[in-house]
């Protein structure tokens, strides 16, 4: 099992999020790279960032005060992250691949 990320900001949620789907709901790359919701802290400003649905929003700030703001579509810093996972199927031994497909005009990483 692996996980990478390239971008600017939440490449770690990402890779965490990838590995621990993988591990421990045992979804394959594909559903584990593009899961959602997501949420991160955004150092610039000071604030979490979330994006998913209201029931998730509202679940976190009920049970732990975070207040979510929506992650910024116009800001291409938080939205460049590009999460690449792979797994190996114990059934019969292939590993399956996946990179997440938000944007294709993004850097992709390469020598994954």
């Amino acid at each position: 099992m692996a996980a990478s990320a390239s971008g600017s900001l939440r490449t770690v949620d990402g890779v965490a999020s990838a590995i621990l789907r993988m591990l421990l709901l045992d979804e394959d790359p594909g559903t584990a790279v593009c899961a959602s919701p997501s949420i991160y802290y955004d150092y610039r400003d000071g604030q979490y960032h979330c994006d998913g649905s209201a029931e998730f929003l509202g679940g976190l700030k009920k049970e732990f005060g975070i207040d979510c703001m929506d992650v910024p579509h116009g800001d291409n810093k938080a939205n460049d992250r590009i999460v690449m996972a792979a797994r190996r199927r114990v059934s019969d031994g292939d590993v399956v691949a996946a990179m997440h497909d938000a944007d294709s005009n993004f850097n992709y990483a390469v020598g994954y």
